[in-house]
């Protein structure tokens, strides 16, 4: 099972080093870009397709961080409010049954 896992992983890395090769053999052509606040200047278009793709992923994995945090703070307090439910809960439930056993109605606190 080992050595099937490195062989893919081989596989899976020559693939991928095979078609970059021929990628970087088909778009080996100069091209020239004028960017804003930028000289206009000449690059690779392997090079310019390459740094779109990468600037393109890092966009979105900052985007998806984002949203990840967004919900882990929701989360967060979800479970705080939880928490605090529950602790209610609990003191009813020990509100009702020292009622029940006719002890009276011990004080009751604030959930936190």
């Amino acid at each position: 099972m080992r050595q099937l896992r490195w062989f893919i992983a081989v596989a899976l890395l020559l693939g991928t080093i095979g078609v970059m090769t021929a990628f970087i053999l088909q778009n080996s052509d100069s091209v020239r870009l004028e960017l804003p606040l930028a000289r206009p200047f000449e690059q690779s278009l392997w090079l310019v397709v390459l740094e779109a793709f990468f600037a393109g992923a890092l966009a979105a994995s900052a985007g998806l961080l984002f949203q990840l945090a967004r919900k882990s703070l929701a989360m967060r307090r979800t479970e705080k409010r939880v928490k605090g439910l529950q602790a209610e809960v609990e003191l009813l439930r020990a509100a009702s049954g020292a009622i029940a056993a006719g002890d009276g109605a011990p004080p009751i606190r604030q959930a936190p």
